[in-house]
């Protein structure tokens, strides 16, 4: 009888070190593709000390860039948010939204900026994606949330680090 109920235990710890294993598995697939996501860049988790998921922040500074950049991947909705920062350390941002168009096209919403000027979505030359982009002040709002005409971003600043950015900044005015 104990040897029987042994059995069973081997085979439900068995089976649930598998299911573990496989959970892990999709997880670290499922990471993967984020940092994958859209680019031919090399990108890492911004914060190692961070779980990374496919919701953390990402940075690259690869050789052919001369300063970094952050983004962070939203793969439910298809779009990734991008910031970089200007000498004068304002922030630039864009979003890039994975939909087929027209390429080297502009689409003009029906979303205006509070002067009365229309903003204006890019296709790029690859036809697989649309471009957003504003300029923010040294520090960007804590989030950005906009809808043009479907194409919606909902980003939360106020959980990204944008101190490696403005000490690269500083250390380029080294005279």
């Amino acid at each position: 009888m104990l040897k029987k109920i042994l059995k069973y235990t081997l085979y439900v710890l068995l089976f649930l070190a598998a299911i573990i294993f496989f959970v892990f598995l999709y997880l670290e697939y499922q990471k993967s593709l984020a940092l994958g996501f859209s680019t031919t860049k090399k990108w890492e988790w911004e914060d190692k000390s961070y779980n990374p998921n496919s919701d953390g922040v990402q940075i690259s500074s690869g050789d052919d860039m001369k300063k970094s950049i952050l983004r962070r991947v939203h793969m439910s909705e298809n779009y990734a948010v991008y910031a970089y920062k200007n000498d004068d350390y304002t922030v630039s941002t864009f979003v890039i939204f994975q939909a087929k168009c027209k390429p080297d096209t502009v689409i003009t919403t029906t979303q205006k900026f509070s002067n009365g000027e229309p903003k204006t979505l890019r296709c790029q030359s690859d036809g697989v994606s649309l471009v957003y982009s504003v300029l923010w002040g040294r520090k960007p709002s804590d989030t950005w949330s906009e809808n043009l005409d479907g194409y919606k971003v909902d980003e939360a600043f106020y959980r990204w680090n944008f101190d490696r950015l403005d000490r690269e900044i500083t250390l380029s005015k080294a005279k």
